[in-house]
């Protein structure tokens, strides 16, 4: 195992956190480790992006010792070689030797890896007519207010292909022209943004796509802004969520009526 390389990748984290870049030249296995440690898939290109268990797949030992070492809820259980009852995997995620024991679920061998992303995209009128940006340059300085408002505390990082959006050194979202991708559809800000952002870019109209509870998150966020998702296979539930937020919006005009008519007056005469 490299120590050297293994203190190498240490500095990066430190250097990241800072809003400093990677070196274009760096190896694709060190850049796949550090975006696995920091949560930042926009340090890897778009079709690089995958389960956490096909990257560390493809991982040198002192990589792994790493992502490990900091990620430890991404080993892979260690299993007893001498148990006939265990199917022993020779590598990380579903290899040759997985497939040879029979393994039904090679995930099982992998740990639990990173949650799959939120992707939010042009909705289904702008898909057909193929008007989508191909690209991620966009007037972000002639943005409305409204929306500046929601990016604020945000950093982002232009490698020509894609613009991340991080805080704190952690990716918030990706912005690759095209579609948005939200790694973790927990952060309130991102999402928010990405709806904001994705509604002015495609007029309002947006498709959704990733684990449900990440598309749940997105549909209640898109309602409370008015953004419609025209997504076939979403179009009832989506409908009862914007039910649900106009009977709040009402519910929440009639308590303010209410409270403008309350008048306070003294004792009749």
């Amino acid at each position: 195992m490299s120590h050297s390389k293994i203190a190498y990748l240490e500095n990066y984290i430190s250097r990241l956190s800072i809003g400093e870049c990677l070196p274009p030249d760096m190896e694709w296995g060190d850049k796949a480790a550090l975006s696995l440690v920091t949560g930042r898939p926009g340090l890897l290109p778009k079709e690089d992006h995958g389960k956490a268990e096909d990257i560390l797949a493809k991982l040198d030992e002192a990589q792994l010792a790493f992502v490990f070492k900091h990620r430890p809820d991404l080993e892979p259980p260690r299993q007893d070689a001498d148990d006939p009852e265990v199917p022993v995997a020779g590598s990380v995620g579903p290899g040759i030797d997985a497939q040879d024991n029979e393994v039904e679920d090679p995930e099982d061998l992998a740990g639990e890896g990173l949650p799959e992303p939120l992707t939010v995209g042009p909705g289904q009128e702008a898909q057909e007519e193929k008007d989508a940006p191909e690209d991620a340059s966009f007037p972000y300085e002639d943005l409305p207010a409204h929306i500046r408002q929601k990016l604020q505390g945000l950093v982002h990082y232009d490698d020509g292909s894609c613009i991340e959006w991080s805080r704190n050194g952690r990716t918030s979202f990706v912005d690759y022209g095209e579609t948005f991708l939200v790694p973790n559809a927990r952060d309130k800000q991102g999402v928010e943004a990405v709806i904001a952002l994705a509604a002015h870019r495609w007029g309002g109209k947006i498709t959704l796509d990733g684990p449900p509870d990440f598309v749940q998150a997105a549909m209640k966020e898109a309602a409370r802004q008015g953004v419609k998702v025209t997504n076939p296979e979403l179009t009832e539930d989506f409908r009862k969520i914007c039910k649900k937020q106009e009977e709040k919006r009402q519910l929440a005009a009639v308590r303010e009526a209410n409270l403008e008519s309350f008048e306070v007056s003294g004792p009749a005469n």
